[in-house]
């Protein structure tokens, strides 16, 4: 029986392993300029909107540096921004909400191809997906929570957009896709 992970090229595990060490990279670069850019902020004592704006403007900043699959979304998600005239807390929320519906779909779709080949395949992994699947959905609503209630309501919409983007990488890469 052939296993999810085989590679179905002989180049898919480097290009794998290139994506992961990417994405590790990226966002070891991301939280550490977020963290330098939030202390600056407080330091320097400016009003907490402003600081709001400015971790969302950073956050899209960095969003357009990291070279992933997901840049799609991405770009979809600035082009939105530019589009509606800018980052407010009203852009960021419609321009996540209607970015993160198409990723929710996305998601759904390959998760539920997935589930039904492993099903078929090996039940067992089929019953693990679901359990990581559910254990995943925990982290990300409490994660996005936590970020929404120190960083701002930006958040809201913008973290479970970000974090689904990664899932839905990840799901891919599970499918062979």
């Amino acid at each position: 029986m052939p296993s999810l992970f085989s590679p179905t090229k002989p180049d898919r595990p480097l290009r794998r392993l290139l994506i992961i060490m990417a994405l590790l990279v990226a966002s070891l670069f991301v939280l550490a300029f977020v963290v330098t850019f939030a202390g600056i902020l407080l330091l320097a004592g400016i009003e907490h909107w402003q600081q709001r704006i400015a971790c969302a403007l950073t956050m899209t900043a960095m969003q357009a540096l990291a070279a992933t699959p997901a840049d799609d979304y991405a770009t979809e998600y600035d082009k939105c921004l530019t589009d509606t005239g800018g980052i407010n807390n009203g852009t960021v929320e419609a321009c996540s909400s209607a970015v993160d519906a198409k990723v929710k779909r996305e998601m759904n779709a390959i998760y539920g191809r997935l589930h039904a080949r492993l099903k078929a395949q090996s039940p067992g992994d089929a019953d693990r997906l679901e359990d990581t699947q559910i254990a995943w959905l925990a982290y990300r609503n409490g994660q996005c929570s936590l970020a929404t209630i120190y960083v701002g309501s930006p958040m809201h919409g913008y973290c479970p957009m970000m974090l689904n983007i990664q899932r839905l990488e990840e799901l891919k890469e599970m499918a062979g896709q």
